[in-house]
């Protein structure tokens, strides 16, 4: 086996959106591939038969095709921009009905988010509704946010619910107004669909549970209302709503977890998962999992449990509940399971695995074993070189266990090698049982390469993630307090020789690390925060993440949102630094690097600041393979110069 190399990246097949067909003979899913000679992501849409354990058929063009569902046994839905310019907007829904060529239903020039089918005949789906006329030369902001992160300006743009007729393509827009659909569910038996809703932006973590009837969109009713963030779900036989979401008075270090109200009267709704204590979200990062990703909803199968993921300590696996809030552990593991889908009776179970040492497949449980139903990444596992990932666990110094991961070269004896720190995004995101392919990187090139769940990680308790109004303090603390460990631990990681680096949350931690501390020879800053009060007027999201999680507005709690950013402590800084910044990032806004950059260089102070030109908040896994693999590079080179490797 050789080593792993900067452009194996492109070697690894992405697979996401598993679905189960009406009678559970058949499972399709997308097949992502990157394409580095056109630069770009070719998508598939795979339609196998579980029974012969084959492919019987796919769905491929120079066009996207993705999200598709089940219109019965024999037939799907999904969306495509076949027929689209480069430069057109919007999309289409097509239908394919496993044999000849698939049929473009309807077409929607401000593009469809998301399509299901209603009935064999009927689909509904959402679309973007403008309120009012567009130009080229400027936009109109009426509302927050001013622009959506991966979307641009929201320009008096809302998603809305539209009901259409798969055989004419004629359809009719069901909702309209100043508020956004943000999920949506028909039911099984009626043309009824179930809506997830945002009618206040100034309160976007509130959503209302609607129910349409889309024979008559005049009949409807609010199934939940109040403090709650839900996506909804419906049981086989329509009679309860399947909630997933959270209490929205606990604010975002709260869990989501599995809740049920009865579908055709309005009642408080019943959390039926409270009692595990985690998250029932599989928040543990991979870089693997590629650009597309298929949203997870709870799946309640005709055997009246409700089936679910949680996330617990670096490992997700999928969980079932009952009415009587019963809970049982469905599969067992070291591993990350991302998405899944359930056959109506229960007895088989399709999903989405990582490990530490597998790539993304797809596998089948039915009870009595595990099968890994594919082999796109066996090729990849079978002749390049990953490294193994140990566990490690210790106890804080206030008594708390974190876990952690170490990832070493090989060496020989008595060498040691360069260490790096890496900090996941959130913070209430999450490392664990799955590979990650920067990690694997540059541990290919000579790197020790070291992780954490600090305090606001997933995966444990509320408590242990609530880190609101306290960044930079006790999860500083126990970054710093892991790193000892692992080098009193590992006495080959050199620790003169340590680099430290993050994305989003990383980011900003990096950039808090080098103010408190020059124990790191190196840093790089990727897509962070530098200013939370600049974050809060700026960012798509900072309007409200900001008061929840720093405290207050700036006007009203000033000092904790400069107590609590780096910028207001660039005196102490004497690490090098590497910012790297996606200019179309609206999450973390470019000011955030400029912050750095500016107030370090003016200091005096040794920074380098790369900005990609195109690219949002994730860049790192949704923009286009070369610019992917020109950051990987940067990277290893900048490392390669500061921690004095040879080439």
């Amino acid at each position: 086996m050789r080593s792993l190399d900067f452009e194996d990246f492109a070697k690894i097949v992405h697979v996401a959106n598993v679905k189960l067909s009406e009678n559970g003979q058949l499972a399709s899913f997308v097949v992502v591939r990157p394409d580095m000679e056109r630069n770009r992501y070719n998508y598939e849409i795979w339609i196998y038969d579980l029974k012969r354990r084959k492919q019987v058929a796919t769905i491929s063009s120079e066009a996207k095709d993705y999200g598709q569902e089940w219109v019965n046994s024999d037939s799907i839905i999904f969306l495509s921009r076949r027929g689209f310019k480069e430069d057109e907007k919007g999309n289409a829904v097509y239908h394919y009905s496993l044999r000849g060529e698939p049929r473009e239903i309807l077409k929607h020039s401000k593009g469809i988010s998301t399509a299901k089918p209603t009935s064999k005949k009927n689909v509904a789906f959402t679309a973007t509704w403008v309120n009012g006329e567009q130009d080229d030369d400027y936009v109109v902001i009426e509302d927050l946010p001013v622009w959506i992160d991966g979307s641009g300006y929201t320009d008096r743009q809302y998603t809305h619910l539209y009901y259409g007729d798969i055989n004419s393509g004629n359809y009719e827009q069901i909702t309209k107004g100043k508020f956004n659909v943000v999920s949506f569910a028909p039911a099984n038996k009626a043309e009824k669909v179930a809506l997830s809703v945002v009618t206040d932006w100034r309160k976007p973590l509130n959503t209302e549970v609607w129910v349409i009837n889309l024979k008559d969109p005049s009949d409807v009713y609010k199934a939940i209302t109040g403090n709650y963030n839900f996506t909804v779900n419906w049981s086989p036989d329509d009679k309860y709503l399947i909630l997933h979401g959270f209490d929205a008075r606990k604010g975002l270090s709260a869990h989501m977890h599995v809740w049920i109200t009865e579908s055709d009267t309005q009642s408080e709704p019943i959390n039926l998962t409270e009692k595990l204590g985690l998250n029932t979200y599989p928040a543990i990062s991979s870089d693997v999992r590629g650009p597309y990703r298929a949203p997870y909803q709870p799946i309640m199968a005709e055997d009246k449990w409700i089936y679910f993921l949680v996330n617990n300590a670096g490992a997700s696996n999928i969980y079932r509940v009952n009415l009587n809030g019963e809970i049982e552990k469905v599969t067992e593991g070291k591993h990350a399971i991302y998405e899944f889908t359930v056959s109506k009776k229960g007895d088989k179970i399709i999903y989405v695995k990582v490990t530490p040492r597998n790539l993304p497949d797809i596998y089948m449980y039915n009870w009595e074993n595990e099968e890994r139903l594919t082999c796109f990444n066996c090729w990849f596992e079978n002749n390049i070189k990953i490294a193994e990932s140990v566990h490690t666990r210790f106890k804080a110094s206030d008594g708390e266990e974190i876990d952690g991961w170490v990832i070493k070269p090989e060496t020989k004896e008595n060498e040691k090698v360069p260490g790096v720190l890496f900090i996941h995004g959130g913070p209430k995101g999450a490392y664990g049982y799955a590979v990650n392919f920067m990690h694997q990187l540059l541990v290919s090139k000579g790197y020790a390469v070291m992780y954490c769940n600090p305090r606001g990680s997933d995966g444990y308790t509320e408590k242990f993630a609530d880190i609101r109004g306290h960044y930079g303090e006790r999860d500083y603390q126990d970054v710093m307090e892991f790193v000892e460990h692992v080098l009193r631990e590992n006495k080959d990681i050199d620790a003169e020789k340590l680099a430290v680096t993050g994305i989003s949350y990383g980011g900003y931690m990096t950039n808090w690390i080098i103010t408190k501390t020059d124990k790191f020879k190196a840093a790089i800053t990727e897509n962070g925060i530098a200013d939370w009060a600049i974050d809060y007027y700026t960012s798509d999201i900072g309007y409200y993440f900001d008061p929840d999680q720093i405290g207050g507005t700036p006007w009203e709690n000033f000092e904790n949102y400069k107590k609590q950013s780096p910028a207001w402590n660039l005196d102490n800084v004497k690490t090098p630094l590497l910012i790297i910044h996606s200019a179309n990032d609206y999450r973390c806004y470019i000011e955030q690097a400029l912050i750095m950059h500016v107030g370090l260089k003016t200091r005096n102070k040794e920074t380098k600041l790369v900005i990609f030109k195109k690219g949002s908040h994730g860049h790192s896994i949704l923009e286009k393979p070369k610019h992917r693999l020109k950051r990987y590079k940067i990277i290893h080179q900048y490392l390669q110069e500061k921690l004095k490797k040879q080439y």
